[in-house]
């Protein structure tokens, strides 16, 4: 079972990690625990056989040197109270897309600004 001691642990060797491989502006989001959407089933490193029906929900957004991401999925393999993990690279859009996007915004407040006038 996850204790508040261990997931700050968790948070403290995942924090160290990043940072230890370059990494920077770390934000964590716990999303809390919710039920998983199937069992897991599970070893851990004394050999005894778990199974997992909810797990707290982390979401790690941070900036980082590709060899730290590798080293930290690493830690979280090997660690017993890591069910899951999963790595995400995010690509910002095309700038041209980001004109867009930000054109679109502006057009909303236009309108909105006109039917406020109306009023």
């Amino acid at each position: 079972m996850l204790t508040i001691h261990i997931l700050n642990m968790l948070l403290l060797c995942a924090n160290q990690a990043i940072i230890a491989g370059g990494g920077m502006g770390l934000e964590v989001f716990n999303r809390g625990m919710m039920p998983l959407a199937y069992n897991i089933k599970r070893k851990d490193m004394g050999g005894i056989t778990n199974r997992y029906l909810d797990g707290v929900f982390l979401l790690f957004n941070f900036c980082a040197k590709p060899k730290a991401v590798v080293d930290l999925q690493k830690k979280f393999n090997v660690d017993d109270d890591v069910i899951r993990s999963s790595t995400f690279k995010v690509i910002p859009p095309p700038a041209s897309i980001a004109r867009n996007i930000l054109k679109k915004q502006r057009r909303a407040e236009k309108r909105k600004e006109a039917s406020e006038e109306r009023l």
